[in-house]
């Protein structure tokens, strides 16, 4: 589903943020824990999630983006780190598929993960997902955009955490975590969801 900078052999880490241009934001080098948000039972107390908006015609709001990507990093057992994502247009996410993945189109979202600590789970990474696709792929499937943003979210967030699509096995371990976190968000199955790769058909 999604172009993954983590996947197999062609890791490609950017030393710099891709998007973020936030000032109060530290660069990477320099980040110390994030300090506890929320229920201090909350396993995930202790991830940072922050969302920006660079397409304002995005269909869902921050705190929705938010709550997908903790329960799927909660459901993968990541418990501290933080993970930044950019909601941005189809030309900005396919410049930078091009830059970093040799991809010159535009994609649902991109994962580009720092650290992943199964053991510790310890994660820090970022999440690049266009609005434009979501709308795109929505309309002319017949799903929700908001539905099918916030699917992005979920995979990406997955993606972060170790989870792989490229192979049949692969894929469906991960169609059956993105379906129970979906599930725990109530959201329904956006048309397409059983369709591998199905952002390359047609191009």
């Amino acid at each position: 589903m999604t172009d993954s900078p983590s996947s197999g052999n062609t890791r490609k880490i950017p030393q710099e943020r891709l998007v973020r241009t936030d000032a109060d934001l530290a660069p990477r080098s320099s980040r110390k824990p994030p300090p506890a948000q929320g229920n201090s039972t909350d396993a995930c107390a202790n991830l940072r999630i922050d969302v920006q908006f660079l397409d304002p015609h995005a269909s869902v709001g921050e705190a929705e983006i938010a709550s997908a990507v903790r329960e799927a990093c909660r459901l993968a057992g990541a418990r501290e780190g933080w993970v930044e994502i950019s909601v941005v247009d189809d030309e900005r996410i396919q410049e930078l598929n091009r830059q970093h993945l040799q991809h010159d189109y535009p994609t649902d979202v991109l994962s580009f993960c720092y650290l992943w600590d199964p053991d510790g789970g310890q994660l820090e990474g970022e999440l690049i997902i266009s609005s434009t696709t979501a709308d795109r792929l929505a309309a002319a499937e017949g799903s929700l955009a908001a539905d099918e943003l916030l699917w992005y979210a979920v995979h990406g967030a997955l993606h972060l955490c170790g989870y792989e699509d490229d192979q049949p096995v692969a894929w469906q371990r991960m169609r059956a975590a993105e379906a129970v976190v979906l599930q725990r968000l109530g959201l329904s199955r956006p048309a397409g969801f059983d369709e591998p790769r199905r952002e390359w058909v047609d191009r």
